[in-house]
């Protein structure tokens, strides 16, 4: 039996998930294939290396569409038909609702094909939202066999697209949380206040800085002391740096850029809470990674990570980060209590342990396969 993956680029999240799901898969005596649209696009700054993959791949001939900025990029996953006829799946999983499930779509029209969709899409609330997506959604999820959702906030809207539940599964977007849980941990601050404070992600406008440069503004103007590492690189990056100049916040603010897989460790491991401020975001992979280090997390009540992973006050706080003084509340209350800090933080990891492993992931899509 050959289980296909069609999916947009390899990415350092994704390939340790993928040598487990072939692992599985192997012992249930199925061949695995993933065929990639591209090596990777210009937002992508991270470095894969294939000698880690552990699974059989290809990758397409795609052209990529820029639509507007570099945030949203379209494939054509050319060469799809050709994969499906040298592979032969016994069932496609395809990303989200995408060129290639168009594609999908129309081939199941004249042939006999399953296809599963993979989706972290979540309700809009008018971000990007559009009449025709909705119809253009419900075309695609029509012919689909199944559904893998990222999480529970996923799995509601593709209810609201007229799916039944008793055909989606979720498969917990997820990283390789154990590379994170024992990394080391032991530069934490252990005394003197939980003052370190970290975000890690692409620096854009949805992300919403902007709102932790305001806050950590009025904490300093209340001499409360902290320090707020940034990393990442986007293109809102010198729209914020000025911000924090013009705050006079240099000295407490450091931004250091965008950094691979292998050196995050280093900055989980100093921090003692992680900020999501993300006004939009359909998942969250970079909480995961916080919680798994053992970061007290606030995480935005607008991610849809949020919703499966943050226990308000137990595994963390989910905010509204729109409220810049209850954000400053909390940040100082937590600041000027460590062992509540810390106490979060190994909540957080133990959750992580328990629900968001790969190996939890995974079960997820066997149990789709399997329909």
């Amino acid at each position: 039996m050959n289980i296909l993956i069609v999916t947009n680029i390899p990415t350092p999240y994704r390939i340790p998930l993928f040598n487990l799901l072939n692992k599985k898969l192997e012992e249930r005596g199925c061949s695995f294939h993933v065929a990639f649209a591209a090596k990777g696009y210009e937002r992508r700054k991270w470095e894969v290396d294939e000698s880690e993959f552990n699974f059989s791949h290809s990758y397409l001939k795609s052209k990529k569409i820029k639509l507007g900025s570099v945030e949203k990029m379209l494939f054509t996953y050319g060469g799809i038909l050709k994969t499906l006829k040298e592979f032969r799946p016994y069932k496609i999983i395809v990303v989200g609702f995408s060129i290639a499930t168009l594609k999908l779509y129309f081939l199941s029209l004249i042939k006999k094909i399953s296809y599963i969709i993979w989706t972290g899409s979540t309700p809009t609330e008018g971000y990007n939202s559009s009449i025709f997506r909705e119809y253009f959604r419900k075309l695609l999820a029509r012919r689909a066999e199944g559904f893998i959702a990222y999480g529970s906030r996923a799995k509601k809207y593709l209810i609201s697209l007229g799916i039944p539940p008793d055909k989606i599964e979720i498969a917990i977007n997820t990283v390789d949380t154990d590379y994170f849980i024992n990394a080391d941990r032991n530069t934490k601050s252990v005394s003197g206040g939980s003052k370190n404070i970290l975000y890690v992600g692409y620096i854009t406008k949805r992300k919403r800085l902007d709102l932790i440069i305001n806050a950590l503004k009025i904490l300093s103007d209340k001499g409360i002391d902290f320090r707020f590492d940034v990393v990442g690189d986007g293109d809102s990056k010198n729209e914020i740096t000025e911000l924090v100049q013009r705050f006079k916040l240099n000295n407490k603010i450091i931004f250091h850029g965008y950094k691979q897989k292998s050196e995050l460790p280093e900055y989980y491991s100093k921090a003692d809470i992680f900020l999501f401020p993300s006004e939009y975001d359909i998942w969250g992979l970079v909480l995961i990674e916080a919680m798994a280090s053992g970061l007290c997390c606030l995480s935005s009540i607008h991610a849809g990570a949020t919703d499966d992973l943050i226990i308000d006050g137990e595994t963390g706080n989910k905010i509204d980060f729109e409220n810049t003084d209850n954000v400053v509340q909390i940040l100082s209350y937590l600041i000027s209590n460590p062992a509540l800090c810390k106490r979060i933080g190994e909540n957080a990891r133990r959750f992580i342990m328990a629900n968001a492993s790969l190996e939890k992931s995974v079960e997820g899509f066997i149990r789709a396969i399997n329909r």
